[in-house]
């Protein structure tokens, strides 16, 4: 009987598992050009890395589970790994899950987001993000999105944009957003998200962070420079441990507010 149990997990465990991941190389003698033909020969779990250069192009990934497209440099640090626009799904709650986008240099058309996921279980991280619409948005609907240490600045209508709609429980964590428009620097609408670590400086639109109807929202240990945290609509936020030149505006009854630092100089 032990040893039928052993046999079972063990099938059970293989089928669960995916195949092999394949390794694909664009650029530096590898097999593709662009990221779009790697993307498009990859495979579920395949891993693309990308050597330095300009890649005129924007970059549509769908159905593609677990998908990583990487830079060997990361952004900002070494040779810059240049491209137009990442877009992780076209529609609310139909990305493929689990994709990362690491170490790029993303400069988006100005009408656009630079990266846009619709998708669960999305990465992006150490990315530089500048000149577009927003400049990384996680569509409505989606959950438990991970977005940390990118670098965006100069673009018109938000920063870093994690929006509502059934979409909850994302991880927004050391980014550092500069100079942006519109809706503000961080803008979260949706529920259980932790955002922690973050920058902001320079002009945020609405507001460093604006909190429009995200409850249960955590909100700590962040630096915001010449900007207010907007809560406006956030139930049961819990704000601690975070230093503001501005103030905490509309706050409700039912959130927690304790040991942050305002109107510092």
């Amino acid at each position: 009987m032990l040893l039928k149990k052993l046999l079972l997990i063990t099938c059970l465990a293989f089928i669960a598992s995916p195949a092999a991941a394949a390794y694909l190389t664009v650029g530096c003698g590898g097999d593709y050009a662009t990221i779009q033909a790697a993307v498009n020969a990859a495979s579920n779990w395949d891993t693309i890395t990308v050597c330095p250069g300009d890649y005129d192009e924007s970059v549509f990934i769908e159905n593609k589970e677990g998908l990583t497209i990487q830079s060997t440099e990361i952004a900002e640090k070494g040779p810059n790994t240049m491209v137009n626009r990442f877009n992780i799904g076209f529609a609310p709650n139909f990305g493929p899950h689990s994709v990362t986008i690491k170490g790029f240099t993303v400069n988006g058309p100005s009408g656009s987001p630079c990266i846009e996921s619709s998708g669960d279980y999305t990465t992006i991280a150490f990315n530089t993000v500048k000149y577009c619409s927003y400049g990384i948005r996680v569509n409505e609907g989606n959950y438990a999105n991970n977005v940390h240490h990118n670098y965006v600045r100069d673009t018109n209508l938000a920063g870093i944009t994690v929006e509502g709609n059934g979409g909850f429980n994302h991880n927004v964590h050391q980014n550092r957003v500069k100079d942006v428009g519109g809706e503000g620097c961080y803008y979260v609408w949706a529920d259980f998200t932790e955002v922690h670590q973050n920058e902001a400086i320079g002009s945020c639109g609405n507001g460093g962070l604006n909190a429009n109807g995200s409850e249960g929202l955590h909100f700590h240990h962040n630096v915001i420079c010449y900007a207010d945290v907007q809560l406006f609509g956030a139930d049961y936020a819990y704000v601690h441990h975070n230093e503001l030149t501005g103030k905490i505006l509309n706050e409700n009854s039912n959130d927690t507010l304790k040991k942050n630092r305002e109107d510092l100089n």
